[in-house]
């Protein structure tokens, strides 16, 4: 602090407090002059004040004991569920790949048997022969209509 705000404030050394001449009033009772009288007032009889029976935390604690084995309920069978799809899922899975190799043997199958080379040993088989000359039919020549006919077994 500085010397000059020193010198301005008052230094007081004891008790500021001061004594109390006037009579206190008690706001229940009044004025002082009506103090004696409602001093002598006539107290209550005291009665038994009957409380609403409060819940035992007992029965609080069974409950959210009881909510919480719910919920570990709940989320053991979502668990359960969710990796019973999974196993679904690698099983179909699996048997996806199984059908895609059957199918690329089918398709193998079809294509070997469909070359040329498979065609002329099955035509072997059955009796066929090569054609030794080749022909040419028109067919908007009448003799060719005829020649057709012939071999047909129609003319």
């Amino acid at each position: 602090m500085s010397q000059q705000a020193a010198r301005k404030i008052p230094v007081i050394s004891g008790s500021t407090a001061r004594v109390l001449r006037a009579p206190l009033l008690d706001p229940l009772i009044g004025s002082p002059s009506q103090a004696p009288e409602k001093a002598k007032k006539v107290r209550a009889p005291l009665r038994l004040v009957v409380s609403p029976p409060k819940r035992s935390s007992r029965s609080l604690v069974v409950i959210l004991f009881m909510v919480v084995v719910a919920a570990m309920a709940v989320v053991l069978v979502m668990s359960i569920s969710v990796s019973k799809g999974q196993y679904e899922l690698v099983g179909l899975k699996n048997q996806q790949q199984d059908l895609y190799k059957v199918n690329q043997s089918l398709r193998q199958d079809i294509a070997a048997k469909q070359a040329p080379q498979e065609l002329v040993s099955q035509a072997s088989a059955l009796g066929m022969v090569p054609a030794s000359t080749t022909g040419q039919i028109d067919v908007l020549d009448q003799a060719g209509q005829r020649f057709a006919s012939a071999c047909l077994g129609r003319y």
